[in-house]
């Protein structure tokens, strides 16, 4: 029975299993090293289906690295822009460690052919925000 017990537990840790969770780490979340050692780091989070917010982070050797992304929107988008001072579209929020680098690709637009990204952008170590009005 232990030898079945050992078999089970080991399947749990095949690589497919990490290869999932870094493809949503890249994808949804929007977060990948550029590089080894997490130096320079890549974010390019990419909305789609029923997905409207993700939060991604990673201690690298040099602090966390955060990602944040939602969109917001809202059938009555003046009346929520004039009592809270809400806009609808897609929000990301990054946070870069000290000595390290990020490139950054803000989706501008999605469809059902996929998402298309504005030019990216390299930023330093900071916290940083972009906003895309009107992206659902």
């Amino acid at each position: 029975m232990s030898h079945i017990k050992k078999l089970t537990s080991l399947a749990t840790d095949h690589y497919a299993f990490g290869s999932v969770s870094d493809w949503i780490h890249a994808n949804i979340g929007g977060l990948s090293p550029a590089e080894p050692g997490w130096k320079r780091v890549t974010i390019a989070p990419t909305p789609g289906g029923n997905i409207t917010h993700a939060d991604s982070r990673f201690v690298s050797p040099y602090g966390e690295v955060v990602v944040s992304w939602r969109i917001e929107s809202h059938d009555d988008d003046d009346e929520a822009e004039g009592a809270l001072g809400h806009r609808n579209g897609f929000y990301l929020e990054v946070r870069v460690p000290p000595n390290t680098k990020a490139t950054v690709s803000v989706p501008k637009s999605r469809s059902e052919a996929g998402v298309e990204f504005q030019d990216a952008v390299e930023v330093g170590s900071g916290c940083h925000e972009w906003f895309v009005g009107g992206f659902v």
